[in-house]
């Protein structure tokens, strides 16, 4: 089990670099928009799997803490997009 955390670990961090050099290399600021929110869930995915690893309770309430708050930031940020249309 330990070894299918690490493995997703290492998975999730690759794709984070990716999306890093997607959001760099976007000519739109929705392009950016898109790959940041992409970001933020990876890095929220590593969170809840190093905090599996780690055995701790209080990682994965913070990622449920996270979620909402992404939620929040994805809706803000599409309203931004939109130019405050709904």
């Amino acid at each position: 089990m330990t070894a299918l955390l690490v493995a997703a670990v290492v998975v999730l961090g690759l794709v984070l670099v990716a999306t890093t050099v997607y959001v760099v290399r976007a000519d739109h600021g929705v392009d950016r928009a898109i790959g940041n929110e992409f970001a933020f869930f990876v890095v929220m995915g590593l969170l809840v799997t190093v905090g599996l690893l780690m055995d701790a309770a209080v990682v994965l309430e913070l990622a449920l803490l996270a979620a909402v708050l992404g939620y929040l930031a994805a809706m803000s940020l599409g309203r931004l997009v939109t130019r405050g249309g709904r």
